[in-house]
């Protein structure tokens, strides 16, 4: 069942519309950010994952998407880390 339908089954034909208004905010706002702080900024990285995830999260159901855009943001998160640890021990 796709992003849409788990919308419907969740909460009706209102859950439909909260998931989209859901998205697009979500959508709006990592956008912004991404216009905003694009020079020398990790948060391009986690932009550009969203945007490849979020094709799965639309084709897919929601809770196998949600574990899987966990894990990246996490790995994302966490090869950040070791990256600015590196470049400040130097």
């Amino acid at each position: 069942m796709n992003y849409f339908g788990e919308g419907y089954i969740n909460f009706g034909y209102i859950g439909i519309v909260l998931f989209i208004i859901f998205i697009a905010y979500i959508n709006a706002r990592f956008d912004k950010l991404y216009w905003n702080y694009r020079e020398k900024n990790y948060f391009v990285v986690f932009y550009l994952i969203m945007l490849s995830m979020e094709i799965f999260i639309l084709r897919g159901d929601l809770m196998s998407s949600f574990a899987y855009l966990i894990d990246s943001f996490l790995s994302g998160i966490v090869i950040c880390y070791i990256i600015l640890s590196y470049k400040n021990n130097k």
